[in-house]
């Protein structure tokens, strides 16, 4: 008889991502790590570092993660958007990057600069894309 794995809970997700980011980034402690901590703005995570931070969670929890699915940014994704110009998301644009990237709180306006989009990447987002991924191989 084989037996299911066991699903982990949102905190023990939580937990195994800040563990990941404090191992990237040891100048930041974990009781300092919030769900709603911008990776670059709050945490000072450089580009390298969010490459460095994914396989830390891919090795926590036994899966493999894609860069494209987690971060919106210019090299990640964006391109394949149309009413991208290479600086700014217009009109429709903007509610394809809601759909493709669920797990991103993005602001409401219409238009956003690649800057806003890349300081919307949290700790949160991390959390829920892995939170998602780990429920889809189940």
């Amino acid at each position: 008889m084989t037996t299911q794995p066991r699903t982990l809970t949102r905190e023990e997700i939580y937990r195994g991502v800040r563990e990941s980011i404090t191992k990237v980034l040891p100048s930041v402690e974990p009781e300092e790590v919030r769900e709603e901590m911008r990776l670059s703005e709050d945490l000072g995570a450089e580009s390298i570092d969010l490459l460095d931070i994914t396989m830390w969670i891919e090795k926590n929890f036994g899966t493999t993660l894609d860069l494209q699915r987690i971060f919106p940014t210019k090299w990640w994704g964006l391109n394949n958007l149309s009413n991208y110009d290479g600086e700014t998301l217009r009109d429709g644009a903007v509610s394809a990057l809601r759909a493709t990237y669920p797990h991103v709180t993005f602001p409401a306006q219409r238009n956003l600069t690649l800057p806003e989009i890349e300081r919307t990447i949290t700790v949160r987002s991390l959390v829920n894309y892995v939170e998602t991924k780990l429920g889809e191989e189940q």
